[in-house]
């Protein structure tokens, strides 16, 4: 048995030349600074795939799935990923996988599940795995990039611009290469924010933080890995050491285009289920809504209760991610 903590890692075993008496060793190369068990479960793969034919990895996260099939070609043992519980567990055969998925699609995988939604990244309301995919296969160069993902822990500026087109794609701007060109075409037609993509500002955020994670999901095989400062990265850290999301520098829309924003709410404006809620806005003439509360006169009042209703719906029009 191999047991991990802190940095360190030690080898349990029984002697049978000293009467099966318990015995303790250090395992020097998997001492490791990983700060998740996904990335360090892949690399307890790799060494016991040195003396074992056969490598099985019990784990009920999507992630983990994810890291096993980008990270195969290095791990020569069959690698099984045992998963599920009760009556819905099940033995999952990852060379079979594979090689059904083929090695372009594998090889993509670390890029496009972080970029598309993770454990650790957001994803795009509304837009699940299955739509994504449908979306990389209309923009089948797009592969490589996502492939790219992950060699260094900040994107260059090609990578940047395939996965605009890949967001256009994802919303059905087929036409288009740049999101707030497809954002503004979208809003034209009288959308709701949650349907539009991201402002380029609020893209280059998820895109710092995908390509970040992809990088130390990349480097699973390597016991030790430098990480940068998360702060630059799209991420903000307090005082306190708390970490929260840098959701954008610049305001999702003109002010202009803000104040105009109506609504047609029949249970009184009082969640964010309400445009103008969620854009912390009060309710105009504009609006159609019924029995509102979200007047002026009501927003402070509102705001002290919003807390308490956002468990109820998703905060955020352009980033949610239902676990």
């Amino acid at each position: 048995m191999f047991f991990t903590h802190a940095a360190e890692c030690h080898k349990f075993f029984t002697d049978n030349v000293n009467d099966n008496v318990l015995q303790i060793e250090r395992v020097p190369e998997l001492n490791s600074n990983h700060e998740e068990a996904d990335t360090r479960l892949i690399l307890h793969a790799q060494h016991a795939c040195i003396t074992h034919s056969k490598v099985t990895i019990r784990s009920p996260d999507t992630d983990v799935f994810i890291l096993m099939l980008a990270h195969k070609t290095e791990i020569r043992s069959l690698l099984i990923f045992d998963t599920g519980s009760g009556n819905n567990r099940r033995l999952i055969d990852i060379n079979k996988v594979y090689e059904q998925l083929g090695s372009r699609l594998c090889n993509a995988l670390i890029g496009f599940h972080d970029f598309t939604g993770c454990d650790s990244t957001s994803s795009f309301h509304g837009k699940g795995k299955v739509t994504s995919l449908k979306a990389l296969d209309d923009c089948p160069d797009l592969y490589e990039s996502f492939a790219r993902f992950g060699c260094c822990f900040t994107p260059d500026s090609a990578l940047v611009n395939a996965l605009e087109v890949f967001v256009c794609h994802l919303y059905k701007q087929l036409t288009m290469d740049r999101v707030d060109e497809a954002r503004f075409k979208i809003f034209s037609l009288r959308k709701y924010a949650d349907q539009m993509p991201f402002t380029k500002d609020a893209l280059n955020k998820h895109i710092q933080r995908s390509v970040y994670q992809a990088a130390i999901w990349k480097n699973a095989l390597n016991a030790t890995v430098e990480c940068p400062n998360i702060t630059n990265h799209g991420w903000l850290v307090d005082d306190k050491g708390n970490v929260s999301i840098d959701w954008m520098d610049l305001p999702p829309a003109p002010d202009g285009i803000l104040q105009n924003i109506e609504c047609s709410c029949k249970k009184g404006c009082a969640s964010n289920r309400c445009a103008c809620v969620k854009a912390n806005l009060s309710c105009t003439s504009l609006c159609k809504c019924i029995d509102c509360i979200n007047g002026k006169e009501n927003r402070d009042e509102l705001s002290d209760s919003e807390e308490d209703s956002e468990g109820e719906e998703d905060s955020d029009n352009e980033l949610c991610f239902p676990r």
